[in-house]
């Protein structure tokens, strides 16, 4: 049975005194200064630091001051080589710096915290002119298509007009009537020298008599032709054509050829004759 007297029942027992360790018993004479904190003999226990210090036993770290970790800046970064690289691709090809663009501010996010601003920028650059581009593009193939369609449309039509009817070669009287204004030309329009003229055209000489002239020829052919026979049609071309450009030699608006001088005169001889021939004499 042990030294505790038993205890009236609900009362709680007295527990067993403590062991105090010797160092750390108070001598008898000794007392405590009011407000102090340091025990009697002005020592404390061994291995028990002061209180709110470091243990400095064998062994034990020195205390250091945890570092103060920097400031994140508030301002954004400056942009990477990728990222300007991105921000003009982003006008010469815009879906190449759109992705590239995403991929830049992810990257500087990750590594910086923010992205810069050239990055965001890219990223509605590049959607901006993505989103023209695409509708320009359809603009452009509705416009060529609707052009393929007219130009197809236009062929048909053309294809389908009737052909000009040929012509007849019936003589009227129409075109007698306009050989005979022709006649009198005959002669005088023979009696140019082309090749005499071709030494000499060119030469800072005036020729306004035989442009006049030769522009006569020209228009009289021109009357012509919408009255004669396919079987003299191309002599009278060859009149007007031959008679207008030596009409512009002899003006000096371009090389004078004797050759055009010489087709004008066999073409009028050989529309005359013709219609000696086939027209009566009035």
């Amino acid at each position: 049975m042990s030294g505790t007297e038993p205890t009236p029942e609900g009362t709680p027992p007295t527990p067993p005194p403590t062991t105090v360790p010797a160092s750390w018993q108070v001598p008898p004479s000794s007392s405590v200064p009011p407000g102090s904190s340091t025990p009697p003999g002005g020592a404390y226990p061994p291995n028990l630091p002061p209180y709110g210090y470091p243990s400095q036993g064998p062994g034990a770290q020195p205390y250091t001051y945890p570092a103060h970790s920097a400031q994140p800046t508030l301002g954004r970064p400056a942009p990477e080589t990728l990222t300007i690289i991105a921000f003009i691709a982003a006008f010469v090809v815009s879906p190449v710096g759109l992705v590239l663009g995403i991929v830049q501010t992810v990257r500087e996010r990750n590594k910086h915290g923010r992205a810069s601003g050239l990055a965001l920028g890219t990223i509605w650059v590049g959607a901006g002119v993505s989103v023209v581009t695409f509708f320009a593009g359809i603009l452009l193939a509705l416009s060529l298509f609707a052009f393929s369609g007219f130009v197809a449309s236009s062929g048909v039509a053309a294809d389908s007009a009737p052909e000009q009817a040929p012509r007849s070669d019936t003589v009227t009287a129409e075109f007698c009537d306009a050989a005979r204004e022709l006649i009198p030309l005959r002669e005088p329009l023979d009696s140019l020298d082309a090749d005499g003229y071709a030494e000499h055209v060119g030469d800072g000489g005036v020729y306004r008599a035989e442009t006049e002239f030769m522009i006569e020829v020209a228009t009289t052919g021109e009357s012509l032709w919408d009255s004669a026979p396919g079987s003299i049609i191309g002599s009278v071309e060859t009149l007007i054509d031959a008679s207008w450009y030596s009409a512009e030699g002899f003006e000096g608006a371009s090389p004078f050829d004797p050759q055009d001088l010489h087709d004008a005169q066999s073409a009028a001889a050989e529309v005359t004759d013709f219609a000696a021939e086939h027209c009566a004499t009035p």
